[in-house]
Order: C-alpha cells, then structure tokens, then sequence
C-alpha cells in the first residue's frame, strides 16, 4: 500500500451492556485503537454458547500483531474469522446432539489513511462525517433481501416477525461468508459499531446527533437511548473518531 495517504490518529471507547433477556452478556468487543482494528460480535440469541462465539471471534482477532499495509491487516483478519468459524463449527457439530454455536461480526480496520469494514450478520458499522450520519454495511438477512428485491418497504420491515433473525453468521457452516468495504479516510471521520440491540431502537439519521468529540460520550449516549427505549437484547456500542488535525507522523 506504499504512497496512500499517512496514517491519522484515533480515539475510541467501547460501552457494553447485559440485555433484560440474559443473565449473561452475549457480545463482545474488541477496542485496539494500536493496531487499527475494532470489532463488536454478537452471539447467536437463542442458540447455545453465544457468549463463547462471540468472546471466540474477539479472541481470535485480538491476536493479530501490527501489520505494514491495510491489505495485510485485512488478510489477517480474515485468518482470524477463519480460525474462529473452524472452532465454533466444529464445536457445534461435533456436541451432542449436534447444536449452533455462531456470531456476529462487524470489524472495522484503520490502515496508511484508508479505512475498510468487514462484517457478517447484523452488527453494523455507520459513519458520520460532515455532520451526515451514513449506515456503511449491509445486514445479512432475510428481511433485508426481501427490503431489496422490493418485496416490503422499511416501515414493513422494521415490524416484520422474523427481523430478529439473521441469514449468515461466523461459525455456522464450515466457511464464513463475510462481505468488505473500503473508503478513503477523511479528517474528523466518525465511526459507530454496533450490535442489533442498539440499530433496533436508534435509527441512522439519529447517530448525528448522538456523535461526540468524546468517544466515551458518544457510546453511553447511544446505549443509554437504547435501554431508554425499551431494548431487551444486549447492547453493545463501539466509537471511534478519527482527529480532526493533520495525520500523524
């Protein structure tokens, strides 16, 4: 990735909390502002061990090292999902009987001035910049397909009964099907990683508002204003700000 643009520099906080339904807090996250890399991870609701799938994917993750281009970093990351969906399919298939242990993931890598988000289910990675909120990945659901072939519109979605469910997932088959996206970074970026126990009760056009200079802020703003609302899932938040000076050296 030689002469992309220099690194800039990053805060971040990261607030989790246990949802009315589980006596035991089923996401996880992962805040290595060093290394460029954030990620927040869902367990499977309803399924076994979700607190182990999403904890497995943030373990396997937070084992990276420091990489020397954005394309090394993302490879790493994808052998990290790999090596947690090997653990957690083959933990499932071979209990018995045989159950589901899977997660979700939404990672987001800081590389040389470039940003790339990686992800698989529902958790979501949103950016404000200029004051514009904007939702940069796509969840993996059947809702969501049916959203885009036009089949219901969002209100309909939103009220659907099976918008809690999710189509991919880290660990429920023997390869994880993830999607990236990769943009430019701009000075004073604004990111939000989330689990579906915050996107269910705080919509996009809202995250501008919740947005602060302060990472901390930001993140009890939003869990706060979930639980406010009503939310019985766990709720996790991930907030990471870019500087809005010159990139660092």
């Amino acid at each position: 990735m030689a002469g992309l643009s220099p690194s800039y520099s990053w805060q971040s906080a990261a607030l989790s909390h246990c949802g009315q339904r589980h006596r035991e807090n089923q996401d996880s996250c992962l805040d290595r502002p060093d290394l460029g890399l954030w990620a927040v991870a869902d367990g499977m609701g309803g399924h076994a061990d979700g607190h182990i799938a999403s904890r497995t994917l943030c373990r396997e993750l937070g084992r990276i090292t420091a990489q020397n281009s954005l394309i090394n970093l993302a490879r790493a990351v994808d052998d990290a999902i790999a090596v947690a969906n090997t653990e957690l399919f083959t933990r499932g298939a071979t209990a018995q009987p045989s159950i589901v242990i899977g997660t979700t993931a939404a990672v987001l890598l800081v590389h040389s001035g470039y940003v790339m988000c990686v992800w698989c289910g529902d958790s979501r990675i949103y950016l404000v910049r200029n004051g514009e909120a904007f939702l940069l990945t796509r969840d993996h659901t059947p809702v969501q397909e049916m959203l885009d072939r036009g089949e219901i519109d969002r209100a309909a979605a939103k009220a659907h009964r099976a918008s809690h469910m999710i189509s991919r997932a880290v660990g429920v088959s023997d390869v994880a099907e993830i999607d990236r996206l990769a943009i430019e970074a701009h000075a004073g970026d604004r990111f939000m990683l989330c689990t579906d126990g915050i996107s269910r009760h705080v919509a996009v056009d809202e995250l501008a508002g919740l947005v602060d200079d302060n990472p901390e802020q930001t993140v009890r703003r939003a869990v706060d204003l979930a639980q406010a609302r009503g939310a019985t899932d766990d709720v996790t938040a991930l907030a990471v700000n870019l500087s809005d000076g010159a990139p660092a050296s």
